[in-house]
């Protein structure tokens, strides 16, 4: 049951990156978002876990908060000039479809952020890439 907040919660501290209880009831396989809150609350109260304002993380770091903010908003920024560049790639011969994938598609994007594509080409054929 509490592997439904600590996995989710693990795997995205690997990154610094806090989650909401939304975001963890969004990644588990719980029914209700009741279940999540209950289960946060044991856990912030037995110090397993922390909450920093609607944030909640393994280590009572303010800073990654202050940089999971900035980052969203960051990316909110870059996330137009993506799109762009991602509908020109789209119009190339063979290309089925583009995506955004990495910490941008994640809403998340800093000073040390690229814009990643994920591209789908028709049958038989490759794209191949350098940067």
């Amino acid at each position: 049951e509490k592997l439904n907040v600590l996995k989710p919660l693990l795997y995205f501290s690997l990154f610094r990156y806090p989650l909401t209880a939304r975001e963890l009831f969004d990644y588990s396989d719980a029914k209700d978002p009741k279940e999540i809150e209950n289960l946060l609350n044991d856990l912030v109260d037995k110090e397993v876990v922390y909450q920093i304002d609607e944030f909640y993380l393994f280590e009572n770091n303010p800073d990654w908060v202050a940089r999971r903010r900035n980052g969203n908003k960051y990316a909110l920024e870059v996330r137009d000039k993506a799109l762009t560049v991602s509908k020109f790639i789209a119009k190339f011969p063979y290309v089925e479809g583009v995506g955004i994938s990495g910490s941008l598609s994640k809403g998340y994007f800093d000073e040390n952020s690229d814009i990643d594509f994920f591209i789908i080409t028709k049958h038989n054929r490759l794209w191949v890439a350098h940067t």
